[in-house]
């Protein structure tokens, strides 16, 4: 048995058969062949007049026509949105998802603590911070079972369709959580994006920020030095634990620390994201409209 989601183009042949056209999404199930009878997809009748198979391809085709419309008109509409696109990346497993949560100021995202379930998709959070409201989008952790070229792409094409304002890179006090490469890589096609480095799992360190500036693992010079040999320079950092709240809920030392952690990492949205300085995204609407077909190919490309 073989159904289809309602996304699919559909195109008849003079054979009887059709041709399918993956658009966005996959079907659930469906034969390796991209041709399939209309006996066994379509029609549950043996046998069908030329004139009816004429109808449903009409039919078939002004709907998948309308629903290209449609998509069209949201890719032209949502980068004229002027809300500020905060992408929050880093290493699988250094609490990209509780930073979200952190920012958002409750569990909006559903993978926290990162090391336990890891992020599996790209998505998308509406936050609001002192009545203004940002688009937070949440990458899968580098080095997990997306490819990182897909994830990679993924950023680019939505800096093209709506203009990335900020990077929050997110690392843990270990030098196994930096992944030079890829902030170089993520750097040469957004280099004029501000890059922001926070540093997680610092609930236990004496002055949390102080890791910014004592001696790293190898002693030869300070953690921003460091990250300056390696390549990985910084408009800014912060220094902060993301340990959820309801774990740390008997522990007032801690859950001081998690505040002081949230109020650190809103203000310092707030200083890069001005309001009436939304960054737009670059090209022509053709271009744009492509990147965010890119947007969707590399999120199913999974």
């Amino acid at each position: 048995m073989y159904y289809l989601h309602n996304t699919w183009l559909i195109h008849g042949t003079k054979s009887g058969n059709v041709s399918f056209l993956e658009f966005g999404c996959r079907a659930s199930s469906i034969h390796r062949s991209s041709r399939v009878s209309l006996r066994e997809v379509l029609v549950p009748q043996p046998t069908v007049g030329p004139r009816s198979r004429k109808l449903f391809a009409f039919q078939v085709g002004f709907e998948s026509v309308f629903r290209i419309v449609s998509y069209c008109h949201e890719m032209f509409c949502n980068h004229e949105d002027e809300r500020h696109v905060i992408v929050v990346v880093g290493r699988t497993g250094v609490g990209v998802s509780s930073l979200v949560n952190l920012l958002a100021g409750f569990p909006a995202s559903g993978n926290s603590p990162d090391a336990r379930r890891h992020t599996r998709r790209v998505q998308k959070h509406a936050i609001s911070i002192r009545l203004r409201h940002f688009s937070v989008y949440e990458i899968p952790g580098f080095g997990g079972d997306i490819k990182e070229e897909t994830l990679i792409n993924y950023v680019r094409s939505l800096h093209t369709h709506r203009g990335v304002d900020l990077v929050l890179y997110c690392m843990r006090p270990i030098r196994g959580s930096l992944m030079p490469q890829t902030f170089r890589l993520l750097r040469r096609y957004l280099h004029e994006v501000p890059f922001v480095a926070v540093v997680t799992g610092l609930e236990h360190a004496g002055v949390m920020e102080k890791w910014w500036s004592t001696p790293s693992e190898e002693g030869k010079s300070t953690n921003e030095n460091m990250l300056r040999g390696l390549g990985m320079t910084f408009q800014d950092h912060v220094c902060i634990t993301t340990l959820p709240e309801a774990e740390i809920a008997k522990n007032k030392a801690l859950l001081m620390r998690r505040d002081m952690s949230e109020q650190e990492v809103r203000d310092l949205v707030c200083r890069y994201c001005w309001e009436d300085s939304k960054v737009q995204g670059t090209g022509g609407v053709c271009r744009r409209l492509t990147a965010g077909l890119g947007m969707r190919a590399a999120c199913c490309a999974y």
